[in-house]
């Protein structure tokens, strides 16, 4: 029992009694699994967001070591299956994953989403959070990339992204009139060159390095119902201050379109994974976006750790409208989870708040960045 709760006490998990720890021990092995190779993970998962209503199920993390890993460019395979359903009677079902072989990297994203009772708050971003129309938006998606490494840290691949998107049920037709992009959804598949240079010494959870991404995906006559190009530009930045325990993390982005877009892939500014605070995914969609962060992430104890962020960003309808000065401004804290003990794979999460009273509560895998 007492070598026990050394080794917990070694790895800078545990400061309380044997018997405490003992217990949470107990309780988080009912949920994972792990050895050299591979680690499990499993949970029970229950979240609330503004676009989901309560939202319950389970999420899992499948984690598979590499042969060709060092310790200061971290790369194991990772596997993520989620699926939830939610009060609104909307269903979720996604398989992520994240493929390292010994030249490439494989990543993508399976996604179903059945969205009754969705809303829509119109394009632009003087829109109102009292004004919206609900309407039922059905789809599936499969997002691919395929990455050359030409270095270790330089890769040039394509991405290709399908989408198959049904839109019915329109409560308020002013909102989201016929003359809408992607009023009658629809078939989209594009594709495009990326271009990504990664110094991160984990994908998990950096410590140090940076992550400088550019991408294009092209959306033309014959393969897709509308006729688009989307541009990406993302740069992430770590640093450790003082020791490992404290980690400062910075991102910005742009996505700027040209051609007719459908609604539900114009560029935002909301989600788990963008401005968290911003009330509903959907509350800001245009022709381009921008938005940057910065997040404090600090380890608390055993496998628990918190972070606190803030953030701007801005939707417009042409990029030359970028301006601070009419961004919208998040904040935020949260708690993040260790899933597996000998990796930073976090499952979190964040409550954030912005601009004019808007608040959203996340629960996701991963950090959001």
């Amino acid at each position: 029992m007492a070598q026990e709760a050394e080794a917990v006490d070694e790895v800078g998990k545990a400061s309380t009694g044997v018997g405490l720890v003992d217990k949470v021990l107990n309780l988080v092995d009912l949920f994972s699994y792990e050895n050299e190779k591979v680690a499990l993970s499993a949970y029970p998962a229950v979240a609330y967001s503004p676009r989901d209503g309560m939202r319950m199920g389970g999420l899992s993390i499948i984690k598979i070591k590499n042969n060709n890993n060092q310790e200061d460019w971290y790369r194991p395979t990772l596997l993520m299956p989620q699926l939830t359903w939610s009060t609104k009677n909307q269903v979720k079902a996604e398989l992520g994953y994240d493929v390292y072989l010994k030249k490439w990297n494989l990543q993508g994203n399976i996604n179903l989403a059945l969205l009754p009772n969705d809303e829509f708050y119109g394009i632009g971003a003087a829109n109102s959070s009292e004004q919206f129309t609900l309407y039922t938006s059905n789809s599936f998606s499969y997002n691919a990339e395929f990455n050359y490494m030409l270095r270790q840290e330089l890769m040039v691949g394509f991405g290709m992204n399908y989408m198959h998107q049904t839109v019915a049920d329109i409560d308020n037709p002013e909102i989201l009139p016929i003359s809408t992009p992607g009023y009658e959804g629809g078939n989209l598949i594009g594709f495009g060159p990326i271009l990504r240079w990664d110094t991160r010494n984990n994908n998990f959870y950096p410590t140090s390095g940076h992550w400088l991404n550019l991408q294009a995906s092209f959306y033309t006559p014959g393969l897709s119902d509308y006729q688009f190009n989307l541009f990406t530009a993302e740069i992430r930045k770590f640093f450790t201050i003082v020791d490992e325990k404290n980690i400062l993390a910075l991102q910005g982005r742009v996505d700027i379109t040209d051609g007719e877009v459908p609604f539900f892939l114009m560029p935002g500014i909301g989600g788990s994974k963008r401005l968290r605070g911003i009330d509903h995914f959907n509350r800001y969609l245009d022709n381009n976006a921008w938005f940057a962060q910065v997040e404090f992430r600090r380890h608390l104890w055993w496998r628990f750790s918190g972070a606190t962020w803030a953030g701007a960003g801005q939707t417009t309808t042409h990029a030359h409208q970028f301006s601070l000065q009419e961004a919208q401004f998040v904040g935020g804290a949260g708690l993040r989870f260790q899933a597996t003990e000998k990796d930073r794979l976090n499952v979190r999460v964040d409550v954030g708040f912005g601009s004019g009273g808007q608040k959203g509560i996340y629960l996701s895998i991963l950090e959001a960045f």
